[in-house]
């Protein structure tokens, strides 16, 4: 591929006299612009079909300039409510002092990685997700893009967990029979309540120094 300029020269009465081509080679240019429009069509394939949510917001004033589905499902709203506007007008975090904290992170090192953040979802609940910043460069303008997975289900689970082995302990530790737990390879002891305590006699570090036998 090449560009062709061609310029005609005439004389002061106007009538031609001859016309001038010259050709560049943009062989490089053409690809250049090649990889960078494959480039494109990849970012917008993984942008647009990511199960984790991306959106891209302009640094200078933190209105939103793009969002995939799963970062429009995170928050509720739709892709005409959110673009041109600031998370703080969504009101989208729990804790803005944290998003600002985040965003001194971001001016001093380029990125945030992996950061805590409750989401506040258009209905009025909060999602819980794990979030990542990056600087970015959109059309010569400085942008922020943002990685958010929502972890809600997760979170919830971390705490029925919670809740399921505080009320174990306590049923352990409270039962008024003799109860313990050892392993069943080495039959070392691994937990013991008072009331085995009291029944038979050894102290609690006495029974975890030593097996069932």
């Amino acid at each position: 591929p090449v560009q062709m300029d061609v310029v005609s020269v005439r004389d002061e009465a106007g009538r031609l006299l001859y016309r001038v081509a010259t050709q560049q080679d943009i062989t490089a240019r053409k690809r250049a612009v090649e990889i960078l429009r494959e480039s494109e069509a990849r970012f917008s394939s993984v942008f647009h079909t990511s199960p984790i949510g991306i959106h891209i917001f302009r640094l200078s004033d933190g209105r939103s300039l793009d969002a995939n589905q799963a970062f429009l499902e995170l928050t509720g709203y739709t892709r005409r409510e959110l673009l041109g506007r600031t998370a703080l007008e969504l009101n989208l975090f729990a804790d803005p002092a944290a998003r600002t904290a985040w965003m001194e992170e971001l001016h001093r090192f380029g990125s945030v990685q992996n950061q805590d953040a409750r989401i506040r979802h258009k209905n009025g609940s909060l999602r819980d997700a794990l979030a990542s910043l990056e600087m970015i460069e959109i059309g010569g303008e400085a942008a922020v893009l943002v990685i958010a997975a929502d972890i809600t289900e997760r979170k919830q689970a971390e705490e029925a967990l919670r809740r399921s082995e505080a009320q174990y302990r306590y049923l352990f530790e409270n039962n008024p029979h003799p109860m313990w737990a050892y392993d069943l390879h080495t039959l070392e002891f691994l937990a013991v309540n008072d009331s085995a305590v009291e029944k038979y006699g050894y102290s609690r570090e006495e029974f975890l120094s030593m097996t069932i036998a």
